[in-house]
């Protein structure tokens, strides 16, 4: 039986073995040809992981704003936008304007987070504020968009500790706190409760609370005042938004949509709009509105009150019915605002967008 020759056997003389040898010329050819495929096939790889990133972010609001139609179907009111950012939820303050936690709290048993929600359940002083302080630390992985930042408490650093976030008036500050990439729809108008000018200080802030809790008496006066202003979003402070009090239809109204945020600041607590936690009442971290238009995080730029993403296609917005889309950085702003006015009696084809 023949057998087939030993190529480059050490029998070869030296000019046959260097012939079958590889030259530097062609090991250099070989290196460049896999950095080409490399960097062909790199972008596709970072592509189809920020593919992933953004289904996971469109789910986590999807999860957020069903969270949000239960919570309306069992309590005939979307969530109240609560007090402002002195408090967090109470657990003992029940779900209308005498609530004082805005609706990321809220909307906790809806998201399978009831013993959250629980958390200083019919304690009272220290006790309370202490188990309260520890919810305000907890994050949550459907509160955080994938592509922005990890599931974490990041830092908290209040005005008296030399920071910039108000300061707590029923909880017990701590260094970090839990954080929120998506935001309910405040509406058309600029809102916050100094602008309403409802909130009587105790802290050296106008937005930090009244010096007491208030009366459930108060508070519906209170509410007569934010109804006065006008604010016609789902949710904002002391509201209680029903059916029908969206007459544009819930196919056409925002619900909860992603918020922009300056990256300078997406772990530091530095943000004017992101230094709080997630389960306060409201305020630019957890509200947003559409009198300005979308934008596309970018640094260096701020952006209190804006919704927008870290995604380069735009943002995704869930509705007052459940759908959830991407919407582009480039929509006609005079569409994005009426997509945030719940009742301009000029309805959105949101087909179209």
């Amino acid at each position: 039986m023949k057998t087939l020759p030993k190529v480059c056997a050490g029998r070869l003389g030296p000019a046959r073995r260097r012939a079958c040898a590889f030259t530097l010329v062609e090991l250099l050819v070989v290196i460049t040809i896999i950095g080409v495929l490399v960097s062909l096939l790199l972008p596709a790889v970072q592509s189809a992981r920020e593919s992933g990133r953004m289904a996971q972010c469109k789910n986590h609001l999807r999860n957020l704003a069903m969270a949000c139609i239960q919570h309306n179907t069992t309590n005939t009111h979307m969530p109240t936008g609560g007090w402002g950012w002195g408090y967090v939820g109470d657990p003992d303050r029940g779900r209308g304007v005498d609530q004082c936690g805005g609706w990321a709290y809220n909307i906790l048993p809806f998201i399978e987070q009831q013993p959250l929600h629980d958390a200083g359940k019919g304690l009272t002083g220290t006790a309370k504020k202490d188990a309260l302080g520890l919810m305000a630390q907890s994050p949550l992985s459907v509160f955080y968009c994938p592509s922005r930042r990890q599931a974490k408490a990041y830092p908290y650093k209040s005005y008296a500790g030399g920071g910039t976030a108000g300061p707590a008036s029923n909880y017990s500050e701590s260094t970090v706190a839990a954080r929120l990439d998506y935001a309910i729809n405040g509406g058309s108008i600029v809102s916050s409760p100094a602008a309403l000018g409802i909130w009587s200080s105790n802290c050296g802030n106008a937005d930090c609370g009244p010096a007491t809790d208030p009366t459930h008496d108060e508070l519906l006066v209170k509410k007569q005042l934010v109804t006065t202003f006008g604010l016609n979003g789902v949710s904002y402070p002391l509201s209680t938004v029903k059916d029908a009090m969206i007459r544009d239809g819930m196919s056409g109204t925002y619900l909860i949509a992603e918020k922009s945020l300056n990256p300078d600041s997406y772990t530091n607590g530095v943000d004017s709009a992101d230094n709080e936690n997630a389960y306060i009442g409201d305020n630019g971290d957890i509200r947003r509105n559409t009198a300005n238009p979308p934008l596309r995080d970018r640094a260096g730029v701020a952006s209190a009150d804006i919704f927008g993403s870290a995604h380069s296609p735009g943002f995704h917005a869930a509705f007052c019915d459940g759908s959830t889309r991407i919407i582009s950085f480039k929509i006609d702003p005079d569409t994005h605002l009426r997509l945030g006015n719940r009742a301009d009696s000029s309805p959105i084809d949101v087909g179209s967008l």
